[in-house]
């Protein structure tokens, strides 16, 4: 497991061994997959479908993953990027309640119901390191694999920079490629 500078020394990725790319690239790669989408919406089919997205089709779901993926990704960028921008005004703690050293947060799309999130712990204000992300149908992360599995990411990566007694900016930059 490695660190990744994405954008600026503000947004960091975690690469994992078993991956070919860091997750940043991995997951803006998959939300503009064609095939992926259609893939994980026939899987996720009756989770879409289910009420608090409304009626939609797959297709639909697919269109508006990917556009909205492209705005997420430039949002990101513009925030990361420019210093009078903060990260922060993007990622928002993932449990309002957790008081660790590190914390976890989301940033989600820019639609209304938006179903994508970016998952990445905060390091020191507008510093972060993305663990994963997902396409998120269902009230809570541990009601589908795919949705735990991400909270898994965020044990291993928390375990992972305390190992490494990384507690700040300067510990990152010392890490990351």
């Amino acid at each position: 497991m490695e660190i990744v500078r994405i954008f600026a020394d503000r947004l960091n990725a975690f690469h994992y061994d078993t991956e070919d790319s860091d997750e940043f690239k991995r997951l803006f790669s998959l939300w503009q997959d064609p095939e992926f989408l259609e893939t994980f919406f026939t899987e996720h089919i009756r989770d879409l479908q289910g009420g608090f997205f409304g009626p939609i089709t797959k297709e639909r779901a697919i269109t508006s993953t990917r556009a909205e993926a492209v705005r997420l990704e430039r949002t990101l960028k513009k925030l990361s990027e420019n210093p009078q921008e903060s990260l922060d005004n993007i990622f928002k703690p993932l449990n309002t309640l957790e008081s660790e050293e590190f914390t976890r947060s989301k940033a989600t799309g820019d639609n209304y119901k938006s179903w994508l999130r970016i998952y990445a712990i905060k390091i020191e204000d507008n510093v972060y390191v993305v663990t994963g992300g997902a396409i998120k149908l269902t009230r809570t992360m541990q009601e589908r694999g795919h949705t735990n599995r991400e909270l898994e990411k965020f044990k291993r990566c928390i375990d992972f920079l305390r190992e490494q007694g990384i507690t700040d900016i300067e510990g990152i930059k010392e890490l990351s490629i």
